[in-house]
């Protein structure tokens, strides 16, 4: 007589504790922080506008309440017609945050219209027609919209 009919359930059951141990390290790593997590949006208030005439033409946004955004993680996307334009925050701000109760333009008609990707002359005729102005802000590392509003591009 021979041993070896034990040999079969005992690999077996050796194969099954193993799959379990490693589940559950798994769910223990997961459960406990190990796996990465996605940082929340920061929240914030913005609005957003246009003012002056003739070369004093610019568009205003203004953070009216939460945290700072640091402007190199925030891009601008505008939406005039068939045109699309993106720009950093950094390219209007002052500093290198945009806090609470600051206000950030563009500076005139000229840098409107590069930022928009646009010629003067193009501006113009949408300033003249009312054209509305879809723009978005995005904050990039958590790649989510922070400030999404359609203006009317006209002089006060």
């Amino acid at each position: 007589m021979t041993r070896d009919s034990a040999v079969s359930p005992v690999v077996g059951v050796m194969l099954l504790l193993v799959l379990v141990i490693i589940f559950t390290a798994v769910l223990a790593a997961y459960a406990g922080g190990l796996a990465q997590t996605s940082a929340p949006s920061p929240s914030v208030e913005i609005a957003a506008g246009s003012s002056g005439s003739g070369e004093d033409f610019s568009l205003i946004f203004e953070h009216r309440g939460g945290e700072a955004l640091p402007a190199a993680d925030s891009k601008i996307t505008a939406f005039i017609d068939s045109h699309e334009s993106s720009f950093l925050a950094s390219a209007i701000a002052e500093g290198s945050s945009w806090r609470a109760g600051e206000i950030v333009s563009t500076k005139n008609l000229t840098e409107t219209a590069s930022l928009l990707k646009i010629s003067e002359s193009q501006l113009t005729q949408y300033i003249k027609r009312s054209t509305p102005l879809e723009l978005r802000i995005y904050h990039l590392p958590t790649n989510s919209i922070l400030f999404k509003d359609t203006i009317l591009l006209e002089e006060p």
